[in-house]
């Protein structure tokens, strides 16, 4: 069996087919091949490596208990859709690999089983789902994203030049993780990763409210706590050999600033610690802001500099950390002038435009268009069916701007509610 541009469709009522022949060889061009597996049916795939050459322009749904297993093969697919929806539904593999804009989805309460994992310039969404898997790798911008209470857990991880998102209550556990280059990890508020080993390096970024459950934390690249502002806390030890951390405070109350949490110890030997003043904020004279508090010992010699943005010239302050209290403070010495607003905001991205649709099956899709953005932009888009509650959004894709101006998106599958619905977006990087 081969499909060439065509579909197959295993159930809705159960049923089950082996393979053990390359099964899709879609050309470049033309039609989609697609396979939907449904209603607890079985697509079972057997082929040696040898016979298995890469999958190109492949939709594959597999829903409501529907599962599919590949055996023996290492399963590579290019400018592909895979969905997993709903509980029972599972799709196990050895080993993976998607190229090429590809996207991955699982959500519902389905289950995604695998080896080894590797993402390229491609998108995994872990939605209110369950991914067990082997050593993972994002590369060539690749996007890992959990939310709605998604959980992962893996080996060793590695993010290079890509964006791994942990938002929404959900959880991570690796036994370690580098993030090299030009990569974001986001840890929102609720949510965490754990693991032995976290190394941040040069050139990277962790931003976010949530926790970072490591035995050790080693950074080279940038801590960014909170989102505008808040707390990151990291359940473990801290070592910053260079790169710098970064903490916002935007007025005098504790939650208009970040706060850097640290269970164990806390040594700095290296790069540097940076005040950046928002919002239009000034301090004057006596204020002190409390902004790291490890619980065990505080090592900053003066050899690591503590630099401010936001702020006119002039503005003196002292340091200090206090070993009853636990916590590293900065006072105020005199009255800081605000520097005037930037006048182009970090990010213009707005919704332009968007419309609803529900399918037969009662799914509702939404296509709109978007303004602004700089280049290399992610966008989470959030939906709510209820403007007075304010913790109601929930999140249900992302968006990679990938040049300055307009675009549109099109059929990203909305979280199931009424039909009145609101959208809102939330930049992510850079």
């Amino acid at each position: 069996m081969v499909l060439k541009g065509g579909s197959l469709a295993i159930g809705p009522e159960g049923g089950s087919l082996t393979v053990k022949e390359s099964f899709v060889e879609n050309p470049s061009f033309g039609p989609i091949a697609s396979i939907s597996v449904n209603e607890g049916a079985r697509f079972n795939v057997e082929i040696p490596a040898s016979a298995a050459p890469p999958v190109t322009r492949l939709e594959m749904q597999i829903a409501r208990g529907g599962q599919v297993s590949f055996s023996a093969v290492p399963w590579k697919v290019e400018d592909s859709k895979i969905e997993l929806d709903g509980t029972g539904s599972r799709l196990s593999l050895q080993e993976f690999e998607m190229k090429d804009f590809s996207l991955l989805e699982a959500k519902n309460g389905s289950a995604f089983e695998c080896g080894p994992v590797a993402f390229d310039d491609s998108q995994f969404f872990v939605r209110g789902a369950t991914a067990t898997i082997g050593d993972l790798s994002v590369t060539g911008g690749g996007q890992l994203f959990l939310f709605q209470g998604g959980r992962l857990i893996a080996q060793e991880a590695f993010l290079e030049t890509g964006l791994f998102g942990i938002e929404e209550s959900s959880t991570v556990q690796l036994a370690s993780l580098c993030v090299l280059k030009d990569a974001l990890l986001v840890v929102g508020e609720g949510s965490s990763i754990s693991g032995t080993l976290l190394s941040v390096d040069e050139g990277s970024k962790v931003r976010g409210s949530g926790t970072l459950r490591f035995l050790e934390v080693v950074k080279r690249g940038t801590i960014e706590p909170g989102n505008s502002p808040g707390t990151l806390t990291i359940d473990g030890d801290f070592e910053q050999a260079a790169g710098k951390v970064v903490l916002e405070i935007a007025g005098t109350r504790p939650e208009q600033q970040d706060h850097l949490v640290i269970t164990g110890d806390a040594k700095f030997t290296g790069g540097s610690i940076e005040l950046v003043f928002v919002d239009q904020f000034a301090p004057t004279a006596g204020q002190q802001f409390e902004l790291i508090q490890p619980a065990g010992a505080f090592v900053l010699p003066t050899s690591v500099p503590v630099t401010v943005r936001g702020l006119e010239p002039g503005w003196q302050f002292a340091t200090a950390f206090d070993a009853a209290s636990g916590k590293w403070t900065v006072a105020s010495l005199n009255d800081g002038v605000a520097l005037p607003p930037p006048t182009v905001p970090e990010s213009s991205f707005r919704i332009a435009s968007f419309a609803v649709q529900t399918q037969p099956d009662g799914t509702r899709l939404v296509s709109g268009t978007f303004t602004g953005g700089p280049t290399d932009t992610v966008v989470m888009l959030q939906s709510t069916t209820n403007l007075s509650d304010a913790g109601d959004w929930q999140s249900f894709g992302l968006l990679r701007l990938d040049e300055v101006g307009s675009g549109a998106f099109n059929g990203i599958e909305l979280p199931p509610g009424p039909a009145a619905t609101f959208l809102r977006s939330r930049v992510l990087t850079p």
